[in-house]
């Protein structure tokens, strides 16, 4: 499991991006328009980190898992969870959280004034644009409620007192039935931005398969921002990606294609998530990825295993077994920043 003191590196990280983020939202005039609605503002180059790799893989639980309202509270509506109006929410958490509304996305934080701000008109506003400029059509029909702590305690402490439930995951956890996410912001911006990619995408593609949507969301984990997009990096699943692939115990691209969730989520998920991740680095790589996704969501009839072979190969102009010898290749090669870590 990963050890505390690892979290607490992320606020300096967080707040360097964030701030140039806001920074180039202002230089650009779009600071303004990013309030009401997510603008095209350039952004340096500049990296969106998170923890370090757990020290075992293997019994990490993976960065999002779906609430779920505890026997006690079943009978309870949504929007008693999740309140959907900013009065609603603020009335739920009380003093100690500033609350915002940035079209459909209602945002509570305990993070301190400055931070707060740079969160909701920086970071949300930069990443919600660069999403959908690449990939969403259908925004939400209902707002979208987010919750991020600043910190592990609080969000632990959130967590129990909202939703009666322990974490299960130290980053972030995405509710579709209420439509809300919580998010441990010490964990640094690319959790909520993984979180993001599930809220994003849910209107968008209800019915994505789960290697899809845990690949993409999990691709901008780690990622940096250029030029009004955001661009995944390899990250600290990668090394056991590739011990998989020595050893011969990697699933074939034909197997993750057609898998259902509760075969992903078994006994292998952690490998699971790294090669969803890193296929979908594959594709984003070789300019794919939108493509894909948007034949996969406007896909004819056929298996999930099918659709996703057919969509790959009109993307990319390869038969499956092709792409997939070159993918294994490429990810055996692939290094990260981690690589040259003690």
């Amino acid at each position: 499991m990963r050890q505390a003191g690892k979290i607490g590196f992320a606020r300096a990280a967080r707040l360097a991006l964030a701030g140039g983020l806001v920074a180039a939202l202002a230089g650009s005039g779009r600071a303004a328009e990013a309030r009401g609605r997510p603008g095209h503002g350039a952004a340096p180059l500049v990296a969106m980190p998170t923890l370090p790799a757990p020290d075992d893989v293997s019994a990490y639980a993976p960065a999002s898992r779906l609430l779920a309202a505890p026997p006690a509270r079943a009978a309870l509506r949504p929007e008693a969870l999740a309140p959907k109006t900013l009065a609603g929410l603020s009335a739920q958490l009380g003093p100690g959280f500033r609350c915002a509304q940035r079209g459909e996305f209602l945002i509570a934080s305990d993070l301190p004034a400055g931070e707060f701000d740079i969160l909701v008109d920086g970071i949300l506003a930069y990443a919600v644009n660069a999403l959908r400029s690449l990939y969403f059509d259908r925004p939400p029909a209902e707002p979208v409620t987010m919750y991020v702590f600043r910190e592990t305690a609080t969000y632990a402490d959130g967590l129990e007192r909202l939703f009666g439930m322990a974490p299960v995951s130290p980053y972030g956890h995405y509710a579709h039935a209420f439509q809300c996410l919580a998010v441990n912001y010490d964990t640094g911006p690319g959790t909520l931005v993984h979180e993001l990619v599930h809220a994003l995408m849910l209107p968008d593609f209800p019915d994505a398969p789960i290697w899809l949507s845990e690949g993409m969301a999990s691709l901008y984990e780690q990622c940096r921002v250029e030029g009004g997009r955001l661009h995944g990096e390899a990250n600290w699943r990668l090394p056991e990606l590739r011990r998989a692939l020595a050893e011969g115990r990697a699933p074939a691209l034909g197997r993750l294609l057609g898998m259902a969730p509760a075969e992903f989520r078994e006994s292998d998920e952690s490998l699971h998530y790294a090669a969803a991740r890193h296929f979908c680095l594959y594709l984003q790589e070789n300019g794919w990825l939108a493509g894909v996704y948007r034949a996969l969501r406007d896909r004819e009839s056929g298996s999930p295993e099918d659709i996703g072979r057919r969509a790959l190969e009109r993307a990319s102009g390869l038969p499956l077994p092709e792409m997939e010898s070159r993918f294994r290749v490429w990810a055996a090669d692939l290094a990260w920043s981690g690589d040259a870590a003690p």
